[in-house]
């Protein structure tokens, strides 16, 4: 069983009277900024801005793991920079850090008294679209921090250590496996982001009850919340701090029922957007484990020991999404998205290495 953790449909609630509207933004600044708690919005200008950081993907170490990989080292940069434009597209870049925290406190206030509701809701959603058994669901809406805290962040055996095994000091085909584990690792979170950003508006009508633009509000925060992975030097934070920045987490137990072990993701997120986003995440790993398992157990160690650490993360974040939306360009007419990526994820290393490196290439034309 991998240690990386992260991170019945309910019938909706009957129609309420619409709640009145969001509060504008600027009321969820800091009133009366005092100088022993001055407002966060102003702070003093550095000697030297911070600029989007594509560094990470030009200057690859060869000891990192990413180094040589076919996709993720070959591709990286592209990726890095179509994100970042397509994100300076839709927000201010220079003010996503303000604009996130805006949106959110919105988004808290909209939901408040209604986490039970949109959490059946996000639940549905996921159940909807990737076809899993609704008793394999579970979550909720609400701070993850004491449950990160609680959580195996992988830094036993890499995160924060000094161990100096690197990529090569393993044999080719294990290898291959953490470099196999690796993209899929980036495909999950990948999928994830895309259902937090396009499967809200599959709900619209029932969140237009809860609160009205309350998709766009959930629009405007991820959107703000993914350019800051390009503002945040996460290379510089230790497991603690990066634990501190978690929105949400997700992890998925094996329960006996009956006369089987059946995996059952948890998620918990700040709101409606985030849970949703752990939810997929949680299921696509259920869906990828298959093939993973098969593995002799030595060989699961290793990967798990050499792919799975969080501080890959943010960069996984980064050029993921890119990477989902150029493959579901090439997924077969009669087949459902949990299919799909059962798929890709059974195939070996370099086949499926290959068949995204074309997808990349193709720009999603067949």
């Amino acid at each position: 069983m991998p240690k990386r953790e992260r991170n019945p449909a309910a019938p909706v609630a009957p129609p309420r009277p619409a709640p009145p509207p969001v509060r504008p933004a600027p009321e969820h600044r800091p009133s009366t900024p005092t100088p022993e708690r001055p407002s966060p919005f102003t702070p003093p200008k550095p000697a030297v801005m911070p600029r989007p950081k594509l560094s990470f993907w030009t200057d690859l170490p060869p000891e990192h793991v990413f180094f040589g990989h076919p996709v993720l080292h070959e591709f990286g940069e592209q990726l890095s920079k179509d994100a970042l434009n397509e994100i300076s597209r839709k927000v201010d870049i220079s003010r996503c850090v303000e604009n996130s925290f805006q949106a959110f406190g919105a988004i808290s206030d909209a939901e408040k008294g209604r986490k039970p509701e949109l959490t059946d809701l996000a639940r549905t959603v996921v159940e909807t679209v990737w076809g899993i058994p609704p008793d394999q669901l579970k979550g909720g809406i609400g701070s993850p921090g004491d449950d990160v805290e609680r959580m195996d962040l992988g830094s036993g055996e890499g995160d924060d250590d000094e161990d100096p095994k690197t990529l090569w000091d393993l044999d080719r085909d294990q290898v291959f496996e953490v470099q196999k584990r690796l993209l899929i690792n980036t495909i999950i979170q990948g999928c994830a982001i895309h259902a937090m950003l396009n499967n809200p508006r599959m709900v619209q009508s029932d969140l237009n009850r809860i609160s009205p633009g309350l998709v766009d509000l959930y629009e405007q925060f991820t959107w703000n919340a993914l350019a800051m992975y390009w503002k945040m030097d996460y290379a510089s934070l230790d497991m603690e701090q990066m634990s501190m920045q978690a929105a949400g987490y997700e992890k998925v137990e094996y329960e006996r029922r009956e006369d089987q072990e059946v995996p059952v993701v948890y998620a918990k997120g700040l709101n409606f957007a985030v849970v949703l986003q752990e939810l997929v995440k949680g299921v696509a790993e259920v869906v990828c484990m298959a093939s993973f398992a098969r593995l002799p157990a030595t060989t699961q160690e290793v990967v798990i020991d050499m792919a799975d650490r969080v501080r890959y993360e943010p960069y996984e974040i980064m050029i993921g999404p890119q990477i989902w939306r150029k493959l579901l360009a090439r997924i077969g007419r009669e087949e459902g998205l949990a299919d799909y990526l059962m798929r890709l994820s059974t195939m070996q290393p370099k086949e499926l290495m290959d068949f995204v490196g074309q997808a990349i290439r193709s720009d999603g034309k067949s």
